[in-house]
């Protein structure tokens, strides 16, 4: 595959965006533990309605096993190299599962202020780059507020919804405006008409159906909106280690919750039919630390080994995502 097979066209590409991992206290220990977290909650088996013979953005039948995850089989799709789980749950497991999830990650109080200037912040940074006036911004999937949060310390006019009340009780009470709401077609007309930057930080990947959601929203807004999207990337250095690791994954892919990972095509696609311009493209990841974590999770390293690894992590993550090989992508697109 060349550099530029399944690039999105007509974009401005941004590369690399620093995270430290100590700070965040992400140890090759932490890493053991979440993935140990994460196959709990594959083994609480869904309600499986059908398998999914196709694509689920371009509709191809070429699709063939990329990887299986805690027994999930995962197919990649031939045409548009969008990755996907390979079977339909049930909207009732759905619920379940984001009602009865144990994910402590993103309720950790002391790690929350971290998080907000580390990684929302720059996120915000970058979108008002290429928004025109004033940022009004709602976010849907806002999940404990991070994004709100940060907008409202940058000043922005924002709205967070989501439909987890544990995590929008957590938002609330740290005076972050998310509301407990789901969007449907019914009410989207009335929760986006009075914003102008509208945000799915790690939403559409959840989604059974992402271009008829992303439909439904595009449908209610007016020319011009800025809409930002960030999801799971594929091909990735990630993808791989996932498919080398299937017992360790705890991000990326991986199931119940991943639904879609999707290609820089498979995006262009989605955007297309839901008559949006894609404006610019920043691509980042984890895949360094995801690499040298799995390899490492076996053997006993060295504290001061493990600590040099990283503080090495964003440089070596910088060649990976040159190289169009990041685990993420943040895509905006103005409505047509």
């Amino acid at each position: 595959m060349s550099k530029t097979d399944y690039i999105l066209k007509n974009a401005d590409r941004v590369y690399s965006k620093d995270i430290n991992f100590l700070k965040l206290n992400r140890t090759f220990e932490w890493k053991k533990k979440a993935a140990l977290l994460q196959k709990k909650a594959a083994d609480k088996k869904p309600t499986i309605e059908s398998d999914i013979k196709c694509c689920t953005i371009c509709d191809s039948e070429d699709v063939t096993l990329f990887c299986t995850v805690y027994d999930y089989p995962y197919f990649e799709c031939a045409a548009c190299k969008h990755v996907f789980l390979g079977f339909q749950i049930s909207d009732k497991s759905i619920i379940e599962m984001y009602q009865n999830h144990e994910d402590t990650i993103y309720l950790d109080d002391s790690l929350f202020d971290i998080r907000v200037d580390d990684i929302a912040v720059p996120k915000l940074n970058f979108i008002k780059n290429y928004s025109p006036t004033a940022p009004r911004l709602l976010d849907i999937g806002a999940g404990v507020g991070e994004i709100v949060g940060a907008a409202q310390k940058l000043g922005w006019d924002a709205l967070g919804l989501d439909a987890d009340p544990i995590e929008v009780g957590f938002a609330q009470k740290r005076g972050i405006n998310v509301q407990q709401t789901f969007v449907t077609e019914f009410n989207v007309h009335s929760l986006v008409k009075d914003f102008n930057v509208v945000t799915f930080f790690n939403v559409i990947e959840h989604i059974k159906h992402p271009r008829h959601f992303l439909k439904i929203v595009s449908s209610a807004l007016v020319e011009g909106t800025l809409v930002c999207i960030e999801v799971p990337r594929h091909p990735s250095v990630s993808s791989i280690c996932n498919m080398a690791f299937p017992n360790m994954v705890h991000r990326h892919i991986y199931p119940p919750e991943h639904l879609n990972i999707f290609s820089e095509k498979s995006m262009d696609i989605m955007l297309e039919e839901c008559s949006l311009d894609p404006v610019a493209v920043w691509l980042y990841g984890q895949d360094f630390y995801e690499l040298i974590s799995c390899a490492f999770s076996e053997i006993n390293v060295k504290n001061e080994i493990v600590d040099g690894f990283l503080n090495l992590t964003n440089e070596f993550q910088k060649t990976i995502d040159q190289n169009n090989l990041s685990d993420f992508m943040l895509v905006l697109a103005r409505k047509k």
